[in-house]
């Protein structure tokens, strides 16, 4: 009674259900909010106990943010000019060419890359197709958490 009582004040007074027992995710929620969890039954899971636990995702939440807006037709404008140039897609910095491995369905893991990230606009730009570079996904995300990175 006192850990749910605990859990609903944390979550805003949130109905507790069943699932917030979890106790990996109540000590989360608890420890979060300041409060100490002292486990009073020690265990040092093994690999097998931890094989069968279960995590409970896909719960709602309302989140508000602001976003730059992106121009589909450049996206689209960019691959087809590449494609004009070159063929087909590939990475522009790790020349994967994803058509060889999947065949054409392959090309959809090519993405577009705003040299220039469109985070650090003051405002609106004007955007050229030189401003944009194909990249394959593991490409994009690594340059995103370069950008990331250097911001901290």
């Amino acid at each position: 009674m006192v850990f749910g009582k605990a859990l609903s004040i944390c979550r805003n007074g949130e109905r507790i259900r069943p699932f917030h027992f979890n106790s990996r995710t109540a000590i989360k929620i608890l420890q979060m909010r300041g409060f100490e969890c002292i486990n009073t039954q020690p265990h040092q899971p093994s690999a097998n106990d931890r094989q069968n636990e279960r995590e409970y995702e896909g719960q709602k939440r309302l989140q508000k943010h602001y976003v730059r807006e992106r121009n589909r037709t450049l996206t689209k404008r960019k691959k087809e000019m590449f494609k004009l140039k070159h063929g087909y897609l590939f990475c522009e910095l790790c020349g994967l060419e994803p058509i060889q491995a999947y065949g054409k369905i392959g090309e959809s893991c090519i993405e577009v890359h705003h040299k220039t990230p469109l985070s650090s606009l003051e405002g609106t730009r004007e955007t050229t197709l030189d401003d944009l570079q194909c990249l394959c996904a593991n490409c994009h995300r690594i340059e995103h958490a370069i950008i990331r990175d250097t911001k901290s």
